[in-house]
This record gives C-alpha cells, sequence and structure tokens, in this order.
C-alpha cells in the first residue's frame, strides 16, 4: 500500500504519467499501426461526412465514431481540418461563435479523385454495418486495456468506482436484451 502512495507522489512532481492525460480515453496508446492508417484515411472520412451536411468539430468526431466505428481525437481532428483548409477543401463558417465546417466544391472533386479509396471505405463501412457486433468487440478490448494499462494508478476506491461502472453496465444490458 506504501509503495502505491509513493509512486503517485513520484509522479506529481511531474505533473502526473504522461499517459494519464485525458487524451488517453479518446486514443489508447496501443494501436500506433492501425492509427497512422486510419490518420491517413481521416481527410477523408471527415470530407465524406461533411457531404452530408455541415458539421461543427465536435459533430464532425462524432459522426465518423458512429458512421465508421473510429473516434478520432481533437488532436487528430482539429490538425486535419486545418489542413483540409489550408488546400481549399472545406471552409469554415462562425455560426454563434462556433467555427462550422463546410466542404467546397474543390473538396468535393477532391472525392471523385479518389474514387478507388473512397470505394476501399465505404466497402469496410458496409462491412462494419453487417458485423456491428464487431463494433463493441473492440471496444472491450480497448476498456480492459484502459483499466489495466493503468492499474498502477487505480487505487482501490477508483477500483470500486469502475467496477460499479461496470456492474451497472452489465444490468442494463441484461434489461435491453431480455427486457
Amino acid at each position: 500500500m506504501h509503495s502505491h502512495h509513493h509512486s503517485k507522489h513520484f509522479w506529481k512532481h511531474f505533473g502526473g504519467a504522461p499517459w494519464m492525460s485525458d487524451r488517453s480515453c479518446w486514443e489508447p496508446p496501443f494501436a500506433p499501426h492501425k492509427w497512422f492508417r486510419e490518420k491517413g484515411d481521416l481527410r477523408f472520412y471527415v470530407l465524406l461526412v461533411l457531404q452530408e451536411e455541415s458539421l461543427h468539430g465536435y459533430g464532425i468526431m462524432k459522426t465518423i465514431s458512429e458512421k465508421y466505428g473510429y473516434a478520432p481525437s481533437p488532436g487528430v481532428i482539429y490538425p486535419t481540418l486545418q489542413m483540409l483548409e489550408d488546400q481549399g477543401y472545406v471552409n469554415v463558417v462562425e455560426e454563434n461563435g462556433k467555427k462550422v465546417y463546410a466542404i467546397t466544391e474543390e473538396g468535393k472533386g477532391y472525392l471523385e479523385e479518389n474514387q478507388e479509396t473512397i470505394t476501399r471505405i465505404k466497402d469496410k463501412m458496409s462491412y462494419r454495418e453487417k458485423a456491428e457486433s464487431f463494433g463493441f468487440k473492440k471496444d472491450f478490448g480497448e476498456m480492459a486495456f484502459l483499466i489495466f494499462s493503468n492499474q498502477d494508478f487505480i487505487n482501490p476506491e477508483k477500483r470500486e468506482q469502475i467496477s460499479q461502472v461496470i456492474k451497472e453496465a452489465k444490468d442494463r444490458i441484461r434489461n435491453i436484451i431480455f427486457g
């Protein structure tokens, strides 16, 4: 017990453990290869989403994660939007103090030019829709990883809270299944 307290104290001097930043809930640190692959596709996800409707940053993240089963972090989405804006594929309008992003004609042209990639992304999407269970299989893995890779920083009180969340989720899922 004492050593746990010590490690917590130790990290305090360094502003908390590096992997405890709140980015970790967006970006599990264990799939860099996937992340790089997805990052290349991200601009296409963004443009495909904006082709349907103009959205602000949060809306784009939310829609991508709903449609493509991939949750980009703010640290990745905003630089991508900036890049698309610089390239003239997206423009930005202020609405109630919020930046709203819209696809431009050039952006639509860019999607046309990259038909092959778009087809691949859409195929992947229809596969995802067919295999929806696959979506939360991944979430279970990420949730377990998040908990077990950080167990040094989970004190008994936090462990109790996490355990409570999991129990509640289990009960709610049981109610959904068996009504």
